[in-house]
């Protein structure tokens, strides 16, 4: 079948005549069809490959999903806008990001972003990785999303094009709560590093990474290691004992890999998709697996079958892998028939209870770490719950 009028549109400008329809009205928006645009067919794919599971952070609800947005002809879009709308209330947005912030989180195959790229090019695709934060009371039970595009003709100008599409249910709040992968003491976290980070495994594509922590042991006074020779023992977590979140069993684990220098030139290994997490364990604790990445080599007292309680020792915190100082990495993960970390989906979770002591802004971590000493709030508030978010120092124990 040839589509002649859509071919017309890819030859040529778009007449003034052919502007976006008007949004439907909120009584057909629900159940009715989103508008598409001044397109005779649809030709870009728009979807949410996995729901977003609401997670608490900062007394309120965030959702954190993906958007894979694929372009079916052989003329480009630029992403300019997307803006996320609750299905019952189509004439207000409840998030939106514009390309500032598209530039940083809109991926394509072989850029490492940020890019500051929004071009979806011709019969290419990209993923925007979208996340907002919303009061639990106002969370909606389905979403959908304009994109709004200029759309680049072969004679060198643009129009703006406009569709609805990747509509999604929005679950309940995740009810797992889980107790701390170590010791009880004041913990340097940052979530934001791997937010982006997309694994192919047996072709598959996932972000196992969604909701990973990467933490660090601190010293009361804000220090992270004691000494200046720089070596993994100098560093205050470095061995610190690392526990089961919850009960479950050892699915997994490597505990051979040599560890690295603690900033030196690089990891020892070669890095690879085999030794990414270095040293780890993974536990399923009831259909999805917890994650424990860059432990100390010979530190795993466990086997692949063993039972573990909430609380048990599962190894100690080390600097192996894709990790260039002391920490613990930690997520959780669905399971896969590949049974190997970073094959499945990002699962958010909550920790019972911790008290938040310190936040820094992105900017200002470098020098932070620079200095080896961060501000500490000595009256922190205590929070139930929840996932910290950003970067930051959290206290988990006490009253």
């Amino acid at each position: 079948m040839t589509l002649f009028a859509f071919s017309m549109f890819c030859s040529g400008p778009i007449s003034h005549a052919m502007q976006p329809p008007a949004l439907e009205t909120s009584e057909t928006a629900p159940q009715g069809r989103l508008a598409i645009g001044p397109m005779p067919m649809e030709v870009i794919e728009a979807h949410i490959p996995t729901k977003p599971v609401p997670v608490r952070v900062n007394d309120r609800a965030q959702l954190s999903y993906e958007i894979t947005i694929a372009n079916g002809i052989s003329n480009a879009f630029e992403l300019r806008r997307i803006e996320a709308f609750d299905v019952r209330f189509p004439a207000d947005p409840v998030a939106t990001w514009d390309m500032d912030y598209l530039g940083e989180h809109f991926l394509r195959h072989g850029m490492r972003p940020p890019t500051g790229n929004t071009v979806v090019a011709g019969n290419g695709f990209g993923i925007a990785n979208l996340r907002f934060d919303i009061a639990e009371n106002a969370l909606p039970s389905v979403i959908f999303h304009r994109l709004i595009f200029n759309a680049i003709l072969r004679d060198g100008s643009t129009r703006q094009l406009i569709i609805e599409a990747a509509r999604t249910e929005v679950p309940a709040m995740t009810d797992l709560v889980l107790s701390p992968p170590f010791r009880n003491g004041a913990w340097f976290y940052s979530t934001d590093s791997h937010r982006d980070t997309r694994i192919i495994t047996e072709g598959r594509p996932s972000y196992a990474q969604r909701y990973a922590i990467d933490w660090a042991r601190v010293e009361y006074n804000g220090t992270f290691r004691q000494g200046e020779d720089g070596s993994n023992q100098s560093y205050v977590g470095y061995g610190a004992e690392l526990l089961a979140v919850a009960d479950g069993t050892i699915v997994a684990l490597r505990n051979d890999m040599p560890e690295n220098i603690a900033e030196g030139e690089g990891a020892v290994l070669k890095p690879s998709q085999d030794t990414l997490v270095g040293n780890f364990v993974m536990i399923d604790i009831g259909g999805i697996n917890a994650v424990y990445a860059h432990l100390v080599p010979g530190s795993i007292r466990l086997a692949v079958g063993d039972s573990v309680k909430q609380g048990d020792i599962i190894g100690r915190l080390g600097n192996s892998g894709n990790s260039d100082g002391p920490h613990l990495h930690f997520h959780l993960e669905t399971r896969t028939p590949a049974n190997v970390p970073l094959s499945g989906e990002g699962v958010p979770y909550h920790f019972a209870t911790f008290r938040q002591i310190a936040k820094y802004p992105e900017q200002e971590l470098e020098a932070l770490f620079d200095g080896k000493r961060l501000p500490l709030n000595l009256s922190p508030i205590k929070t139930f719950e929840a996932l910290p978010q950003g970067a930051g120092i959290v206290y988990f124990g006490g009253d």
